[in-house]
């Protein structure tokens, strides 16, 4: 197994019956940091769903851009 490690932010999701959060790995409020992101995670996720992961821009070459 490999995981590829971009130096993002780690970010975690829960959809819940009261809609979407985002958060830092220490539990701060990632939703107005990450807009786009926050919004889409709204569509995507069903309700009772949590996810784990890496937030990471990408410039227009594709690879990771730390200046967005």
């Amino acid at each position: 197994m490999y995981e590829l490690k971009l130096d993002g932010f780690r970010g975690q999701a829960i959809r819940d019956r009261d809609g979407v959060h985002l958060f830092s790995k220490n539990g701060k409020d990632f939703s107005k940091k990450f807009p786009k992101v926050f919004a889409a995670l709204g569509k995507a996720l069903p309700v009772g769903t949590a996810v784990d992961g890496e937030l990471v821009a990408f410039g227009e070459d594709g690879r990771p851009s730390f200046s967005c």
